[in-house]
């Protein structure tokens, strides 16, 4: 057997470790897949550089696993300069926790606080049978974080398993109805007005709520109120002029909502404390009211 000469300007041994300090080049042009990393328990990595002309440098972070092109990978604590993304960008995030529900008005999420998560006017979208859109008025955390979504007409959360759970922060993310119906109720009526439709909208904690009939109804009180879909913030009144009829006289009107709450009291002439007549034909909405108040 021959001996091994060892060069004195460095060869690189087998079983040897050594620092590299000078440039190597493994392979060439058309000769590729030169440099193979063994595995920790068993396979190998080739690492190629990509076909262009010319060469480029590759900073390895200290410790981490690199991302491919073509692998499905989770990025966390990535900060991304002016992406460019191709695709569907639909506007919604999924939701990896289980959401149950709790009453026609909440659902639940077990043992964690994500109060942070879901604010005021957060959008969310889920899967009972089918697609189903809802927005967040409030959450709270002990235990468990409980979220109270807007009750309305158009969808409703149902006693069963929610899934495809998801939420976005953007106005109108792909497939949100911007707008839900909700039944308001009267006083002051023996019989309501007819046709009356009322939808509202929610944008962060403020609240835009929308009345419109097309009938009388008939008075049996001097007060008339109706109710707004949400709750009103404290210490937030609010207040709109629209026009109304009393006893067949269409007037100027005035709709107040009152400081936490959902009653929306209805006055006639220019300030309130006018009374309605307690008889003849009535309406709130005559021209549309269109309210906007703080939640």
């Amino acid at each position: 057997m021959s001996d091994l000469t060892i060069s004195p300007e460095g060869d690189m041994v087998l079983a040897g470790v050594q620092t590299v300090t000078g440039a190597k080049t493994f392979g060439g042009a058309g000769a590729v897949g030169r440099l193979k990393v063994a595995g920790t328990t068993s396979g190998s990595t080739i690492l190629d550089a990509t076909a262009v002309a010319g060469s480029g440098t590759v900073t390895m972070p200290t410790t981490g696993t690199l991302a491919t092109l073509a692998g499905t990978e989770t990025l966390s604590a990535k900060t991304l300069t002016s992406p460019l993304f191709q695709g569907i960008v639909d506007g919604w995030i999924t939701s990896s926790d289980t959401w149950v529900y709790a009453t026609a008005s909440t659902f639940t999420i077990a043992g964690v606080d994500l109060t942070t998560t879901f604010t005021k006017g957060t959008r969310l979208k889920f899967t009972q049978t089918t697609v189903k859109y809802a927005v967040v008025v409030a959450s709270s955390f002990s235990t468990n974080t409980t979220v109270t979504i807007a009750v309305n007409t158009d969808f409703t959360i149902a006693n069963a398993a929610i899934s495809a759970n998801s939420y976005s922060y953007d106005a109108s993310p792909q497939g949100y109805p911007t707008t839900f119906a909700y039944t308001t109720t009267y006083t002051g009526f023996s019989a309501d007005p007819t046709g009356t439709v009322t939808r509202f909208s929610l944008i962060g904690n403020i609240c835009t709520a929308w009345g419109s009939d097309t009938g009388n109804g008939t008075s049996n009180t001097t007060a008339k109120t109706f109710t707004a879909p949400i709750v009103s913030a404290a210490s937030r009144p609010a207040a709109v002029v629209g026009w109304m009829i009393n006893n067949n006289v269409q007037t100027h009107g005035i709709a107040t909502i009152a400081s936490a709450s959902t009653t929306v009291n209805c006055y006639i002439g220019p300030a309130s404390g006018t009374a309605w007549t307690a008889s003849g034909n009535c309406r709130l909405f005559a021209s549309g009211v269109t309210l906007t108040y703080e939640i």
